[in-house]
């Protein structure tokens, strides 16, 4: 077994929900309460605290070209920020109960949500929903690579959808 060399430690006040890399590895997000901290990678440099949830943030993602941040908490909202700065660009609402799991598609205009509502709704960045699927209480979605598809994780398997169906 090979020691791993700790290269940081960023401190957080509660738990760390969710965490992730910047497409272009440049910031990290970390997701603590109803928070979401911004970190320069080089240096490790606070860049920015997203504050408006008022639940806990369970997920975040980046947009492909790492000019958002999208946010899903215990608010049950979906929310867009700047990923430069951390200024608050939309406030998704639409789910019932809590979002579990945000995902931008590899294009980075559709943004799937999970819900414990038992929905999966997609929206357009503008906030516009585009569909939902309904009838489960899912927990996690991911989009293909080449953003053909998408797959939603249930609490009794997962289930894939292609997202020309969408059009």
């Amino acid at each position: 077994v090979r020691d791993l060399k700790l290269l940081h430690i960023l401190d957080c006040t509660t738990d760390v929900t969710a965490i992730k890399f910047s497409p272009d590895g440049e910031v990290m997000a970390v997701a603590s309460g109803n928070f979401v901290y911004l970190w320069q990678v080089n240096g490790w440099k606070p860049l920015a605290r997203l504050k408006g949830h008022t639940g806990k943030v369970n997920s975040l993602d980046f947009s492909p070209d790492n000019l958002m941040i999208a946010t899903g908490a215990d608010d049950r909202t979906v929310r867009l920020w700047n990923a430069s700065d951390g200024t608050p660009i939309n406030t998704i609402k639409g789910h019932t109960n809590k979002v579990t799991q945000v995902a931008f598609s590899p294009g980075g205009q559709i943004i799937a949500s999970t819900s414990l509502d038992q929905t999966v709704r997609l929206w357009g960045t503008d906030g516009s929903q585009l569909t939902s699927l309904r009838g489960y209480p899912a927990f996690s979605v991911v989009f293909s690579s080449g953003g053909e598809a998408f797959a939603v994780g249930y609490s009794d398997g997962a289930k894939l959808y292609r997202t020309s169906d969408l059009s």
